[in-house]
C-alpha cells in the first residue's frame, strides 16, 4: 500500500472511530463532534491545496457524476433548511436536523483529488478496522449485559439496544460485508481471516436482535454474490451460467453452514429463537400505522409541502400524538423533509454511487468495489426500517463510499518549473 493510502487509512479510522466514541445522534457539539468537524476541514484544505498543483484536469464520468449529484444533494439539504426557517423552525433545530447529512459531503466530493490512484483499498481497510471494533463492542455488551445467555426469556427481554444506543450504529456492516472480497482471492491465511471477520461481525449483529440489521446483511450478501460470480467467470474463463450455478451452490452451502453453526452453539441458538419470537410478536413495531402513515398524510396536506417538504427542523405528529422530527424510513423521511424533489435527489445520489462502483468493478474486476456496493445496499436497506440515516456514522460511511467510488487518476501534475 502506498504511503498516501496509509495516511488515508489513518484519517478514515480516526474519523470513523470518533463516530463510535461520540453520541450516535448528537444533540450538541461535544469533543468528538468538534474533532470530526476539524478533520473534515483539514481534508477540505488538503484537497484544495492539491487542486492548486494541477494544470490539466482529467475528470472522468464517475468523478463528474458524483460531484454533480453531491452538489445537488447539498443544495437540496440547504433548501430544506431554508424552508424550515421560513415556516418557523428555530435555527438550532434546523442545524441539528441537517448537520449530520451536510457535514461529510466534502469527504464525498474529495475522491477526484485524493491520492494518485484508487483509494478503494484504503477505504475498505479503514472501514473494516472500525467495523471490527464495533462488532467486538456489540458482543462484549451482549456478554455482560444479559444475565443468562442460555435463557430465552432473559435474552429476549435483555436486548442490548436498550443498554446502549451504539448498538444501532451501522459500522459493523463494513466488517461483515467488505471482507467478502478477500474470501474470494488471496492466500489461505487472508481468506481465513476474512471469514473470521465476517463471522464475528454477523454474530455481533445477531446479538442486538435487530431484524433490520440482519435484513441489511442479507441484502448485502445477495448483492455481492452475482459480482463474485462475474469475477470468477472472468478469472477462470468459464461461462456465466456455470458461475451462476457456482454462486447458487455457494449460497446454499453458506446457509447450511450458518444454520448448522446456530443450531449447534447454544448461545447462538437462543439468540436466533429470540429474533424469531420478536418477529412473531411485533412485526413492524407499530411504525406503519403510528409513524409512516401520519407522516405521509401531513406532507401531502398541501401542494407546496409535497414539492419541497415541511422543512428541516419541523416536526410531524404521530398516530399517538407525539411530535417527532425523524422517521424510521429513509424514503419517507426524504419525502417529509424534502418533498418529491428531495426523494428524487436522494434516490439519484444512491443510484449514481451504485453505478460508479459497478462501473469500477466492470473496468477493473475489483472485488473490493463490489463489496463497497454490497455495503451501500446494506446501508440503504437498514435505513428503510430504522432512523440510522440520521447518525453521523451512517453519513460518514456513505461519504467514504462516494469518495472511493470517485477516486482514481483525475489529474496530471503541473510540470516542474511552472507556477
Amino acid at each position: 500500500m502506498a504511503v498516501h493510502e496509509r495516511w488515508l487509512v489513518l484519517a478514515w479510522v480516526v474519523m470513523l472511530g470518533l463516530t463510535l466514541i461520540g453520541e450516535p445522534a448528537p444533540t450538541a457539539v461535544g469533543p468528538a463532534e468538534a474533532l470530526l468537524v476539524g478533520c473534515v476541514l483539514l481534508l477540505a484544505i488538503a484537497a484544495l491545496a492539491r487542486a492548486r498543483l494541477v494544470r490539466q484536469w482529467q475528470l472522468g464520468p464517475s468523478h463528474l457524476s458524483i460531484l454533480a449529484v453531491t452538489a445537488a444533494y447539498c443544495l437540496s439539504l440547504l433548501a430544506g433548511m431554508a424552508v424550515g426557517l421560513i415556516r418557523g423552525a428555530s435555527l438550532p433545530a434546523v442545524a441539528r436536523a441537517a448537520s449530520p447529512y451536510l457535514v461529510f459531503l466534502p469527504v464525498a466530493a474529495s475522491g477526484a483529488w485524493l491520492g494518485r490512484g484508487s483509494t478503494v483499498a484504503a477505504t475498505v481497510r479503514a472501514m473494516v478496522l472500525v467495523g471490527l471494533a464495533h462488532a467486538i463492542f456489540l458482543l462484549a455488551l451482549f456478554g455482560t449485559g444479559v444475565q443468562d445467555l442460555l435463557d430465552l426469556r432473559a435474552v429476549f427481554l435483555g436486548r442490548t439496544t436498550l443498554l446502549d444506543a451504539r448498538t444501532t450504529v451501522p459500522l459493523f456492516l463494513a466488517s461483515a460485508l467488505l471482507p467478502l472480497a478477500w474470501i474470494g482471492e488471496g492466500r489461505v491465511g487472508r481468506r481465513l481471516t476474512a471469514a473470521a471477520l465476517v463471522t464475528l461481525s454477523v454474530a455481533g449483529a445477531l446479538s442486538t436482535q435487530t431484524r433490520s440489521q440482519l435484513l441489511a446483511l442479507a441484502a448485502g450478501v445477495i448483492t455481492f454474490l452475482p459480482f463474485y460470480g462475474i469475477w470468477w467467470a472472468r478469472r477462470t474463463g468459464r461461462s456465466l451460467a456455470r458461475a451462476t450455478r457456482r454462486m447458487v451452490l455457494a449460497g446454499l452451502a453458506g446457509a447450511v453452514v450458518a444454520g448448522t453453526t446456530i443450531a449447534t452453539i447454544p448461545t447462538l441458538r437462543v439468540l436466533a429463537q429470540a429474533v424469531t419470537l420478536r418477529t412473531a410478536t411485533d412485526q413492524d413495531n407499530g411504525r406503519i400505522a403510528n409513524e409512516w402513515v401520519p407522516a405521509v398524510r401531513q406532507v401531502s396536506a398541501t401542494a407546496s409541502s409535497m414539492v419541497v417538504g415541511i422543512g428541516a427542523g419541523r416536526s410531524f405528529i404521530t398516530g399517538e400524538g407525539e411530535e417527532r422530527t425523524y422517521a424510521h424510513n429513509l424514503g419517507i423521511y426524504s419525502l417529509v423533509y424534502g418533498g418529491v424533489s428531495g426523494v428524487v435527489i436522494v434516490t439519484l445520489f444512491y443510484l449514481v454511487l451504485a453505478m460508479a462502483l459497478a462501473r469500477r468493478f466492470h473496468r477493473e474486476s475489483n472485488l473490493e468495489s463490489a463489496a463497497l456496493l454490497a455495503l451501500l445496499v446494506a446501508l440503504v436497506t437498514y435505513a428503510q426500517f430504522f432512523a440510522v440515516h440520521k447518525l453521523l456514522s451512517y453519513n460518514l460511511m456513505l461519504a467514504l463510499i462516494a469518495q472511493a467510488a470517485a477516486s482514481g487518476r483525475a489529474w496530471v501534475s503541473a510540470p516542474r518549473g511552472r507556477g
